[in-house]
């Protein structure tokens, strides 16, 4: 026998119709709410799909049976790998960029290809002239412009410090580029190897010496009456003072000395090539590969050209891919993104060095 309770006289349980209405508004609002879900998901699906029809189905361009122009032709185009284990475990698909098939063994082919090549359409190179490519490095960059240098018929210049690895040394070597060492120093420091890079690249082929100021001239060009042209890449046009063509040919056909200064910003002049290789090369492939089903794109960065040109042309697709930062703690990049800590600049930021200024 069920025993229920006594309620209070001013408790009443409520009526048959009350009940009836009650579980009526129930199911309506769990059904709108279910309906509005469902259409809400149908949306982002079709507004995917969309998307993705803008890209043709094939995800990369296949190189079986093409022939390629020189090692140049063999930068780019690099498969995505599924990392098995990793989306086994987590349940969500995780590709790789399979960068290292790079005839370099890098990503940062593609941005001193871009460098080289920008260099040549503004007429700041010339190849076969005996003109010689500079940076100053501590990363693959070196080997990959020492590669394509190479192959594009240049001289290549390394500096970097000394106490990095023997076999990057010896491959660089190998690569034909000639390579300086110094003793590790501060971005503000004149002997700190990007600045040495920069310097060199100023004083090639020159007998007499130049000024601070000269050295920092924001043109590509520093008069050089004797020898060689000098550029950097922070130029948009070439201006000439020769009278006739003959002198013309001389000056263009003179050794030039090139920094190729991979970092974003120095001097107040924005070098775009690096974000460009990734914002008009590397960025697209993701997308058509993954035909624009892609939720996060993660990397690390040293100069942060290869986050800053995949991520913003990723988000100018689909501004709702999260764009993610992999950077050690106590990195100048980490703490610039944490903290947006101020006394420095992104020049300040070098590959394999902690933030110094901040």
């Amino acid at each position: 026998m069920l025993w229920f309770p006594q309620l209070p006289s001013w408790i009443r349980w409520p009526s048959h119709s009350t009940t009836r209405h009650v579980l009526y508004g129930i199911i309506i609002g769990f059904s709108l709410s279910l309906t509005s879900t469902s259409l809400a998901l149908y949306y982002q699906t079709r507004k995917r799909q969309k998307i993705a029809e803008k890209f043709t189905p094939r995800p990369i361009e296949l190189r079986i049976d093409e022939v390629v122009s020189g090692v140049t032709g063999l930068i780019g185009n690099t498969p995505l790998v599924r990392i098995n284990s990793l989306s086994d475990a987590l349940g969500v698909e995780i590709l790789g960029k399979a960068e290292f098939l790079n005839p370099g063994g890098s990503v940062k082919d593609r941005v001193a290809l871009r460098m080289i090549n920008d260099a040549e359409r503004l007429g700041l190179l010339r190849r076969h002239t005996g003109s010689r490519i500079f940076e100053g490095t501590v990363g693959s960059t070196g080997i990959s412009i020492a590669t394509i240098a190479r192959a594009k018929g240049y001289d290549a210049t390394i500096i970097m410090p000394d106490d990095v690895a023997k076999e990057k040394i010896s491959a660089l070597r190998a690569l034909g580029a000639t390579v300086e060492q110094v003793r590790p120093a501060s971005i503000v420091d004149k002997k700190q190897y990007v600045n040495l890079a920069r310097q060199r690249a100023a004083r090639f082929g020159r007998n007499d010496s130049l000024t601070e100021s000269e050295l920092l001239q924001p043109s590509h060009l520093i008069p050089s009456p004797t020898s060689s042209v000098v550029v950097s890449t922070k130029s948009l046009h070439v201006n000439f003072d020769t009278d006739n063509l003959e002198e013309e040919e001389d000056y263009l056909t003179k050794p030039r000395g090139f920094f190729a200064d991979q970092f974003e910003a120095t001097h107040r002049i924005q070098n775009r090539s690096n974000f460009d290789a990734h914002f008009e090369g590397t960025g697209p492939e993701i997308w058509r590969q993954t035909n624009g089903r892609i939720d996060a794109f993660v990397s690390g960065a040293g100069t942060g050209g290869t986050l800053a040109g995949i991520g913003q042309y990723i988000k100018s697709l689909n501004k709702n891919v999260v764009v993610a930062l992999a950077d050690p703690e106590g990195s100048g990049l980490y703490n610039k993104v944490r903290t947006f800590a101020s006394g420095a600049s992104t020049s300040d930021c070098r590959e394999g060095e902690t933030w110094r200024n901040v």
